[in-house]
């Protein structure tokens, strides 16, 4: 197990490749953070610590076992705000869990938590979403989703239609839902990460 154990004090645009993420957030700042995980259980821990804080977390995994993440963030103080954007592909017929808790205690008012989960079955995956928002205050906002399933059909039409192949078209769509916003160019340059992909269209069969 490695664990990665981060203190935060200034704005801040993070990747992390490790299963195990333990981070605080002690100063206002705005903190980006992309984490890639292949095959293994991932815990990760966040605790905002300073009014103002607010981070944006990118997670992606890639499963071929049974495996569960557990993802917990704390609003330690007023006015903080977290955004999480979990996605996870399920290589083949194995469980994938996503536990997500956010944690906004009595009296932090103004704080925002936002969570949206994401499982794509490849094969024939038997995956669990449960998205909880624990919370003991009236002045948050607050929003979570979660979706299990495969792509919409109309994308993959829409590609088709484009003249691509339904095998590239699917690839692509995976490259999207993995490689999330403008963080391409870094994971490019992680070669694990890559073949992962790249065989992923081999097991379905493309």
């Amino acid at each position: 197990m490695i664990i990665v154990n981060k203190i935060i004090e200034k704005n801040s645009i993070i990747n992390i490749y490790q299963e195990d993420v333990s981070i605080d957030i002690n100063a206002k700042c705005i903190v980006e953070i992309y984490h890639y995980v292949i095959d293994k259980d991932t815990n990760i821990k966040i605790n905002l610590n300073c009014q103002g804080a607010c981070i944006y977390y990118h997670y992606s995994n890639i499963n071929y076992n049974d495996h569960i993440v557990n993802i917990k963030i704390y609003h330690n103080e007023k006015n903080t705000i977290s955004n999480f954007y979990n996605h996870g592909v399920n290589v083949l017929d194995n469980n994938l869990s996503f536990l997500v808790d956010g944690i906004i205690s009595k009296d932090m008012d103004g704080s925002i938590c936002n969570q949206e989960n994401q499982i794509i079955n490849v094969s024939n995956g038997r995956s669990t979403i449960c998205p909880n928002l624990l919370i003991d205050c009236y002045d948050v906002n607050s929003s979570h989703s979660a979706y299990i399933g495969n792509f919409n059909l109309d994308k993959l039409f829409y590609l088709q239609s484009r003249g691509l192949t339904i095998d590239t078209s699917y690839h692509l769509l995976i490259k999207g839902f993995l490689i999330q916003n403008k963080n391409f160019k870094d994971l490019e340059n992680n070669n694990d990460f890559k073949v992962f992909l790249d065989e992923i269209l081999k097991i379905r069969g493309g």
